[in-house]
């Protein structure tokens, strides 16, 4: 998805610059990718995913500066930020699920190595 600007007279009467290509919105990764399938019911669900991130910063109070241990007052509804966190929860934990499997196989083969670095230290 791409929004173009022409270039527009200035008051003075000469054009003003477009934006260059870095700063026109564009769909990468799964929401490009959807769009370029045409999957009408994932291009919504991504959509409502980054239209609520995006709420909790410019509208919620959340920000756009890095991290502070400044408290943090959030500016939306009750239920609005219940509704998010609990979308974030589920995909945390499908998250969790989809790479659980990749973990346990890294976490047998670390256990494993400390055990034969164990086993040569005894033996030096």
């Amino acid at each position: 998805m791409r929004i173009e600007r022409t270039p527009k007279q200035t008051p003075e009467g000469a054009p003003r610059s477009s934006p260059t290509a870095a700063s026109r919105p564009t769909a990468s990764g799964p929401l490009g990718t959807a769009i370029s399938n045409g999957d009408e019911e994932e291009c919504y669900r991504l959509g409502r995913r980054v239209s609520e991130a995006l709420r909790l910063v410019v509208e919620g109070g959340l920000g756009w500066r890095e991290r502070t241990a400044e408290t943090t007052v959030l500016n939306l509804p009750d239920e609005e930020i219940r509704r998010t966190v609990r979308r974030m929860e589920r995909d945390v934990r499908a998250r969790i699920e989809y790479k659980r499997p990749e973990h346990e196989e890294n976490q047998a083969e670390w256990d494993r190595l400390i055990a034969t670095k164990a086993a040569c230290q005894m033996r030096a």
